[in-house]
C-alpha cells in the first residue's frame, strides 16, 4: 500500500480513536498535509501531522527545479512515519522503564 494512503488511514483512525473517548465533548481532528507552500520567498514541501490545529510532526524539503515532486513526496512522508514509529516506540519504552525498577 502507497505510504500516502497509510498515512491517512493512520490519521482517520487516530480521530476516530481520540472521538471515541468519551470523557469530554470536544470533538478532536487530525490533520494531514502534504504538499507545497510558500516560505521565505521560495516553495518549499512540507508533509504535517497535526491534533487540534498543532502540528506535532513536521518535515519539509526545498525541491531543486529538476526534482520529481512525487519522490519528494514520497520520501518526506518516510521520514514522518518514521519520526511518529521512533517517538511512539521510545514513549512506550520510557512508560515501561518508569513502572519496572
Amino acid at each position: 500500500m502507497e505510504q500516502k494512503i497509510v498515512l491517512q488511514e493512520l490519521c482517520e483512525n487516530l480521530a476516530k480513536e481520540l472521538n471515541g473517548i468519551k470523557e469530554t465533548n470536544q470533538i478532536r481532528t487530525v490533520d494531514f498535509f502534504s504538499g507545497l507552500k510558500p516560505l521565505e520567498g521560495k516553495m518549499v514541501w512540507f508533509v504535517e501531522v497535526g491534533v487540534d490545529r498543532k502540528v506535532i510532526f513536521r518535515r519539509s524539503h526545498i525541491p531543486r527545479e529538476n526534482e520529481d515532486l512525487k519522490i519528494v513526496e514520497g520520501f518526506m512522508i518516510t521520514r514522518v512515519l518514521r519520526d511518529i514509529f521512533t517517538f511512539g516506540v521510545m514513549s512506550s519504552k520510557k512508560l515501561i522503564d518508569e513502572r519496572m525498577p
